[in-house]
Formats: C-alpha cells, sequence, structure tokens
C-alpha cells in the first residue's frame, strides 16, 4: 500500500522509510517540531511554508483534520517526516485525513523513520537541508542546494480582508506577512475589527482605513525579506501603537537597527519557556522561528527585553513603550493555558485606549 522513500539530509546522512500523502519528491530546510500535539496547527501554519517538518512525537494523524483548526486555507509545507503515521482517526470532529489533505496539496510525507536519531543530526548542524525521494532513485544528499519557494508575497493576501466583530472597539489593520487565523480570533475576541491587508500595501491606503494599531504578523522567510514591511513600520512608528509576532517580532526590531543573526538550533514547537520580565511569570508557548534579535545590538538603540527563553537565553520580545511597539518572537494566542500571555494583546489593547484617549480617534 505505501510506496517506499528515503530522507536524505544534506551531510550525506539516509533514512529509508515509506511515503503518504503526495507522490512528488522534495528538496527544502528540514526543522525539528517538538509539539506533542496539534500537528494541523504545525503543518497549516503559513510561518512553517516551504520546510520539512520533522515531527519528534511519535504518531501522527490519530485523529485527522478538522475545518474549524486550520490556521491557513491549506498546508504549504514542503514535507512531513515522522516516527509513525495513523491513518485510522478517533475524532469525532475529524472531516478528512492528514494523508488526504497531504494529497490534496501536493505535501510529501515519509514515515517509519527514527525521528529521535535524525532530530539529533539536524540540531548538531546549523542548518539543514533533506530531500525526500522514492527509494529507488540512487541519489546522494550531499550538495543539495534549494531555494525556498516561499517568502512573504507567496503567502500575503492579495487584498484586503475583512474579519469584524461585534461591538467593536479598536480598528487594528493586520500586515499579512502570513497570518495566522488564531491571532485574527485573539484580536476579535478583545474587541477589535481587523482589517487584513498585503504585505506591500501603501501607507497612505492604510491611513484611510483609519487604524487604532497596526498589527505586523508572523510569516515565513527570512529576515531580509521584511525590507517592505520595515519601510511601512517606520511610516506609523510613534504614531500608532504597533504589535509584532514571530516574522513581525523581527521585522520592528530591524526598524530599530538591531541585528538578526540565525539561531544554530531554531524553536518549533508548541513547549517552549518564556519568561516575562515584567510579570516575572514563566509561560510555555508555541514558537516557529530560526533567527533571533542579537544580544549586543539592543545597548544603543531604544529597545528593551521584555521575554526571554529560559532553555537558550534567546531574546523572545522587546518593547519601547514611549512609541507604544512592542513585539514578540512566539505565538501568544498558543498556549497550554490561553491566559499564560494574553498580557501580549492586553497590552496592545491598552497601549490603543492611550492612544484614542490621546487623540480622541475613536471609530467605535
Amino acid at each position: 500500500m505505501y510506496k517506499k522513500k528515503k530522507l536524505i539530509l544534506s551531510d550525506g546522512r539516509e533514512y529509508e522509510g515509506y511515503g503518504f500523502g503526495s507522490d512528488k519528491n522534495t528538496d527544502a530546510e528540514i526543522i525539528v517540531c517538538t509539539s506533542m500535539t496539534g500537528y494541523q496547527e504545525v503543518l497549516s501554519n503559513p510561518a512553517n511554508s516551504g520546510k520539512i517538518i520533522l515531527m519528534t512525537y511519535p504518531i501522527i494523524g490519530s485523529y485527522g483534520l478538522a475545518d474549524e483548526d486550520y490556521e491557513s486555507n491549506s498546508l504549504t509545507i514542503a514535507g512531513l517526516a515522522v516516527r509513525e503515521y495513523n491513518d485510522l482517526p478517533s475524532n469525532f470532529r475529524y472531516t478528512k485525513t492528514l494523508d488526504e489533505e497531504m494529497k490534496e496539496c501536493g505535501v510529501c510525507g515519509i514515515f517509519g523513520l527514527d525521528t529521535r536519531e535524525i532530530a539529533k543530526a539536524v540540531r548538531e548542524q546549523d542548518e539543514v537541508r533533506a530531500r525526500v525521494i522514492d527509494d529507488p532513485q540512487n541519489e546522494t544528499g550531499i550538495g543539495i542546494t534549494y531555494i525556498n519557494p516561499f517568502r512573504i508575497k507567496d503567502v500575503s493576501c492579495r487584498k484586503i480582508k475583512y474579519s469584524r466583530t461585534a461591538n467593536f472597539k479598536y480598528n487594528v489593520v493586520a500586515v499579512d506577512c502570513g497570518i495566522s487565523n488564531s491571532a485574527v480570533k485573539s484580536l476579535n475576541s478583545r474587541g477589535c475589527n481587523v482589517i487584513i491587508v498585503p504585505f506591500d500595501t501603501a501607507a497612505d491606503d492604510i491611513r484611510f482605513l483609519k487604524p487604532h494599531g497596526l498589527f505586523i504578523s508572523d510569516g515565513p522567510g527570512y529576515p531580509g525579506d521584511t525590507e517592505t514591511v520595515v519601510k511601512l513600520i517606520r511610516v506609523f512608528l510613534g504614531k500608532i501603537p504597533v504589535l509584532g509576532i514571530g516574522l513581525g517580532f523581527l521585522a520592528i526590531a530591524n526598524t530599530y537597527g538591531a541585528n538578526i543573526v540565525r539561531m544554530k538550533n531554531g524553536h518549533c514547537g508548541s513547549n517552549y519557556p518564556v519568561k516575562s520580565i515584567y510579570s516575572k511569570r514563566i509561560s510555555i508557548v508555541s514558537q516557529s522561528h530560526c533567527y533571533t534579535v542579537e544580544q549586543a545590538s539592543l545597548d544603543d538603540i531604544k529597545l528593551e527585553i521584555t521575554h526571554r527563553n529560559l532553555n537558550d537565553d534567546s531574546i523572545e520580545g522587546v518593547a519601547d513603550e514611549q512609541k507604544l511597539v512592542s513585539a514578540v518572537a512566539f505565538h501568544p494566542e498558543t498556549t497550554v493555558d490561553d491566559t499564560d500571555t494574553s498580557d501580549v494583546y492586553d497590552r496592545f489593547i491598552t497601549c490603543m485606549e492611550q492612544y484614542i484617549s490621546e487623540t480622541g480617534e475613536s471609530n467605535a
């Protein structure tokens, strides 16, 4: 039933398994995801577009996919590597199996691997590329080259979209670098009408929408891919509140002149401990990023550190209270306890209230 497949790392290591999902082969960067649940959210998160996802949790597919749990309209990852694939979901909510969705979206999968060994191999190196191929092909992974096909422009919306809520208090313009449904829902639940705009929307067009706040979403790609977004942030810096998450965090740090560096081991999963410098509270959060802000580059700029990762002490959040700007590298809407990092959005709401109070710019 399942054809043989092979996963080859760019250092030449090979792992044999069986294919599921699409029959196609793929070359891409491989990243390790440590989530024990929520594979649907991980695979449909635009921030992971164009990557091969290696799941460390051994059984994937056991609860299928549910229509209301997608973070975007479809799966845009390059591939999925797992220990054991379950094609008989036990879940009254599921509407299709993972295999069916991967076939529809052209995503190849491979199972029957020792994912613990592969995870160790990937984490030994700075950036690992991989190839998923049909087993009969006698190919080597040495010298694999690829260009990530997914950048901000590939996942951003093409025209303005609206996500309205009853009894709204705030207008938030969300710059779509690869926005997740959870982020939009989190803003809606706090009384925000969310106006989702393409990443290259002109500043004058955003002004016309009369926003109380600007939200810079997460997304795929590299920090250098955010030049257009950085120019947009500069226009509104200090004029309206700004919040960024994930790639938006890097774009805001870039705007202030901070250096962005590649991490030896990126963060992908839902079990990362992050400490808030303000509240001293530790939260277990979801993340999907391979870059961070260089500590030394913050010495001469007006950004203070608000959050730190307790595993590697990397910077997870920054803020400029004077200009009502804040940003975090993680996903504040997806925590083990949904209230753990609600202060990230709540602080954004407080900033918008302050802005409305000072300017009288209320549209509600």
